[in-house]
């Protein structure tokens, strides 16, 4: 199952998650990309319509509150977390502009040396969870 940046737009994320995870098989698996680090909640969430951002223990809580069992949890693009935090917080923009996508394609290799040094932050999570099997 996947799951890309839509719970935190939910009012129960936790209630939404379950009943994608009752719909896996056991020992199935769940990929999330969750919005990271409520310190970076600002205008452009807003204007998404997007309810919070998640610490890392409030995503240990969702999945085990939904009934999964977490393989990894991982941050993910931290160059974007920096844009975002100064699009959004700093200059309260309302949407990303055709400026800022030039900026993200020019820095986009820096994206991707995050295959070989994993970030400490970033704008996402990346989640990799099972629901367990019956015992």
């Amino acid at each position: 199952m996947l799951c890309f940046s839509e719970l935190d737009t939910l009012e129960d994320d936790t209630e939404a998650l379950q009943a994608l995870v009752d719909m896996l098989q056991p020992g199935g698996a769940a990929v999330l990309l969750l919005p990271a680090h409520p310190i970076l909640l600002g205008s452009l969430d807003r204007s998404l319509g997007r309810m919070r951002r998640y610490d890392r223990g409030e995503v240990r809580r969702l999945i085990r509150d939904a009934g999964l069992d977490a393989d990894s949890i991982r941050p993910v693009n931290a160059v974007g977390a920096v844009a975002w935090f100064v699009a959004g917080r700093l200059l309260r923009l309302k949407r990303v502009g055709q400026g800022q996508v030039r900026l993200f394609r020019l820095v986009l290799p820096l994206v991707r040396l995050e295959r070989y040094l994993p970030p400490l932050f970033g704008l996402s999570w990346l989640v990799v969870a099972r629901r367990p099997e019956k015992p």
